[in-house]
């Protein structure tokens, strides 16, 4: 067995030049060097949810596209889904940022937001990205999560 790594190191430079090898094949234009770079000298000593923040900030950045097309392209990253509750941590953690993108960059676009909730929780979750939707849209989230 490995050794344990406590989660907040897995989001780091390694996961950002992951992160943006994948958004490279589908956004020509996407800047690998400044995402990445930007992303290493900002985590170091921040903590579990200020690195997803930054990463998911610096998406913004580095997309510099209204939320549809920055989130079209994002979805397109995401691997396959996940069958099972095994992995979801281990396997998918590095979908954290593109949830927490919607939570902070989606609240205008409902329905889209939505539909990236659901493909993101195939994979990980969405737990928190959810919730300034619920506060928002409190009746139409509720109306989604009965169906």
């Amino acid at each position: 067995m490995g050794k344990y790594i406590p989660l907040k190191f897995l989001f780091n430079e390694e996961l950002a030049e992951k992160i943006a090898d994948s958004i490279c094949k589908h956004d020509p234009c996407f800047s690998k060097s400044i995402f990445v770079d930007s992303v290493a000298c900002k985590v170091e000593n921040l903590e579990l949810k200020q690195r997803i923040e930054v990463i998911a900030d610096e998406l913004h950045n580095a997309l510099q596209k209204d939320f549809n097309a920055a989130i079209h392209i994002l979805l397109k990253t995401l691997g396959p889904e996940n069958t099972t509750e095994v992995g979801t941590f281990t396997n998918g953690y590095m979908y954290m940022p593109v949830a927490k993108y919607v939570e902070k960059y989606g609240l205008n676009d409902f329905k889209i937001s939505f539909n990236a909730m659901y493909e993101i929780t195939k994979r990980n979750t969405a737990e928190y990205a959810i919730r300034p939707f619920l506060e928002t849209y409190h009746e139409d989230t509720l109306d989604i999560l009965q169906q």
